[in-house]
């Protein structure tokens, strides 16, 4: 998962508030991946209940008696019961056991799908990380080339087939960027150059970063 992804993310959970609502919401956004495991878990284990997926899932809301049973087979199975908190009314685990089906995980829809997630990521204009390192280092060829692989890769996505080569070519020049932008950073702490100095000193560290990269 994207960094900008989980940003993403983290700014609508942190959107719901703090309310009762607010958390009901943001509970339910991130059950997907407990009703995922419990639909494989089902498939797994055809019969289980709730309980043998919560001794197994999550072995502290189960709460173990110390005398065991045996079963017909002579197997010694452990005898208990789930945690108070499990057992609080509307619980959310209770309500996605019942929504959950018995479908194995080869055959479940994918939480993440990396190639919608890589389209949108190639389709944007300026990766946001981009966007924040320029603002930050204000280096003139870093523009430059932030501009040159955005108007490549805009000529690129707009073929039904774009040329994948010429998009590893785009994805070359973002990564030049940021060494750049490393090695801007690292000169400043080195040499002592603070975010506020904009002498000729700090001009020519970042020309020095640049020169460095061209020789490479």
């Amino acid at each position: 998962m994207t960094e900008d992804l989980l940003e993403e993310q983290s700014e609508v959970l942190a959107k719901l508030g703090t309310s009762a609502e607010g958390a009901h919401l943001r509970a339910r956004m991130q059950s997907a991946c407990l009703l995922s495991d419990m639909e494989s878990f089902k498939a797994a284990n055809p019969g289980c209940s709730l309980e043998d997926f919560v001794r197994w899932y999550s072995p502290r809301d189960y709460v173990e008696e110390e005398a065991a049973a045996a079963d017909e087979a002579g197997a010694t199975v452990p005898r208990g019961e789930l945690s108070a908190r499990m057992k609080i009314p509307g619980n959310m685990w209770a309500e996605a056991w019942e929504t959950a089906r018995s479908v194995p995980a080869r055959r479940q829809k994918r939480l993440f799908d990396d190639t919608k997630e890589a389209e949108k990521n190639t389709r944007a204009p300026t990766p946001k990380w981009v966007r924040t390192q320029e603002s930050v280092e204000d280096i003139p060829s870093v523009k430059t080339a932030i501009q040159q692989a955005t108007s490549h890769a805009s000529k690129q996505l707009r073929h039904p087939s774009p040329d994948h080569k010429k998009l590893e070519e785009v994805i070359s020049q973002l990564v030049a960027v940021e060494t750049v932008i490393a090695r801007a950073r690292s000169l400043k702490a080195k040499f002592g150059i603070g975010k506020a100095e904009a002498g000729e000193d700090s001009d020519d560290l970042e020309n020095g970063a640049v020169r460095g990269r061209s020789r490479e």
